[in-house]
């Protein structure tokens, strides 16, 4: 049970109770499911290249082929599901790159973190102090910031993006919405994110833009380049899936590329 001052802390939101804190304050282990599933959970390294396609950063990601699971069962649900599954997620993630470094033969290392992690403030020094790690090692740790918005306008997420920039930890907003007004517009003005990752315009028809390629990609130059405009930002596009879309999107001012044509990189 939880006292009631901590029954005060997690009312948020207009009094709703903050699931995320809840399950913090409880200071309960991870149940044996939630552990058993960290600890089965296998990495795969998703390069990200330049137009050249040269590889510059890696994502790391879950990797699906291990092995069969229902829908309810899989790592990509209790992420988004279980504060303590994302956060112990990042710190396998973060121990999988540590472990690694010297194998990993790029610029940068993108992890994704959920925003209902950001106000836990063992994750965000734990992230600090990997990023002072391979920062001596010459290697950028990128968090990636997900889309998925379980807190709503909490103020601890804001804190926790401060507090990652204050210690030089750099941000990309993943799945960033540009064909109309993403939630994360104000944290991109106030300069929280030094990288914006996006899904292959190519394929936006699925989101009601039904234009032909070349109108659409017309549509998606003058908003990049209006992003762009007096901030210093870089782009990367998502999900390039083969050589035609790459040529497209070549010719745009896009720093990055990441995709199923370019493969992936499993590291024992």
């Amino acid at each position: 049970m939880l006292n009631k001052n901590t029954q005060q802390i997690i009312q948020v939101n207009g009094g709703l109770a903050c699931g995320y804190l809840y399950e913090r304050f409880s200071k309960l282990p991870p149940s044996d499911h939630i552990q058993h599933k960290l600890n089965d959970t296998g990495f795969k390294l998703e390069p990200i290249v330049n137009r050249k396609r040269k590889v510059i950063g890696f994502e790391v990601l879950i990797d699906r082929s291990q092995h069969k699971q229902k829908p309810e069962e899989t790592s990509e649900y209790l992420v988004s599901s279980s504060w303590s599954f994302s956060a112990g997620l990042v710190k396998r993630q973060l121990d999988f790159i540590r472990e690694r470094y010297k194998q990993i033969d790029t610029q940068s290392v993108f992890v994704n973190l959920e925003r209902n992690n950001l106000c836990d403030m063992t994750l965000l020094n734990e992230i600090c102090d990997t990023n002072r790690f391979l920062s001596n090692h010459n290697i950028q740790l990128v968090m990636e910031i997900t889309e998925r918005n379980h807190c709503y306008s909490c103020p601890e997420v804001m804190k926790g993006l401060l507090f990652l920039k204050h210690n030089n930890v750099l941000m990309a907003a993943d799945d960033y919405i540009w064909w109309q007004d993403d939630f994360r517009r104000n944290e991109v003005a106030a300069g929280i994110y030094g990288i914006i990752k996006i899904e292959n315009p190519v394929q936006w028809i699925k989101h009601d833009i039904n234009y032909c390629v070349d109108s659409r990609l017309e549509v998606f130059r003058a908003t990049v380049e209006s992003m762009l405009e007096n901030r210093n930002l870089k782009l990367i596009i998502e999900r390039i899936e083969n050589e035609e879309e790459f040529v497209l999107l070549s010719s745009l001012p896009i720093s990055g590329f990441q995709g199923y044509l370019f493969g992936q990189s499993n590291l024992e």
